[in-house]
């Protein structure tokens, strides 16, 4: 798992509401907020992409573990020579089916040497969730992309 994720602040938290923008991914919990953005390397830019079964999250128990995907598959577009494509997963227990996955995507655009990197946001309080996307079925694209 990458060091700009602490796992330890989020396992073992219940998550009640998801908000997400192409800069922010913010996990309301029974414990407090717990938010996320993506950074790129000099000369890139990074995005949230999608995020998919936000409703499992929500719906079960708290998160048991985090952990980092390979999502290398690469896209282009007229303006980068390729687009990166990172992922997590958030895996929550439901009482009857047992585990279920999260998985929240980013992408960062470049000109394929440069990268990017989801972290954890040190004062996730301050961001106003109502400028953010509320998340709450299966799958969700972000919007602006």
């Amino acid at each position: 798992m990458s060091w700009y994720i602490k796992k330890e602040e989020i396992v073992g938290k219940k998550v009640l509401g998801v908000y997400i923008s192409e800069e922010y991914l913010v996990l309301e919990t029974d414990q407090g907020r717990v938010a996320f953005d993506v950074e790129g390397d000099c000369c890139s830019y990074s995005y949230f992409y999608d995020i998919v079964g936000a409703d499992k999250l929500i719906a079960n128990g708290p998160i048991v573990e985090v952990n980092e995907l390979d999502l290398s598959e690469q896209n282009h577009d007229a303006n980068y020579e390729s687009i990166a494509v990172y992922g997590y997963e958030f895996v929550s227990e439901h009482p009857v089916w047992g585990e279920q996955t999260t998985v929240v995507s980013f992408r960062n655009a470049s000109n394929g040497y440069y990268g990017g990197w989801m972290q954890m946001v040190h004062s996730p309080d301050r961001l106003n969730v109502n400028e953010l996307q509320p998340v709450t079925g299966e799958f969700y694209e972000v919007e602006g992309r």
